[in-house]
């Protein structure tokens, strides 16, 4: 009986880190998630802003 309460104890945990990925996965995929256009933006602003060629900073341009 003892040896079944041992092999209980990583299903009851396996179920739960279950449950737990399923409304965090969830809650991620909501209002706040689904809708990330202005990072979006901010990245490419970003990657733009990295392929510019810098002027001056070596004293070529």
């Amino acid at each position: 009986m003892a040896a079944l309460v041992w092999l209980l104890i990583p299903l009851v945990g396996v179920l739960i880190a279950g449950v737990w990925s399923i409304v965090a996965s969830r809650r991620m995929t909501g209002a706040r998630g689904a809708d990330d256009t202005a990072g979006v933006r901010r990245h490419q602003a970003f990657r733009e802003a990295m392929e510019r060629p810098v002027r001056g900073a070596d004293g070529l341009g």
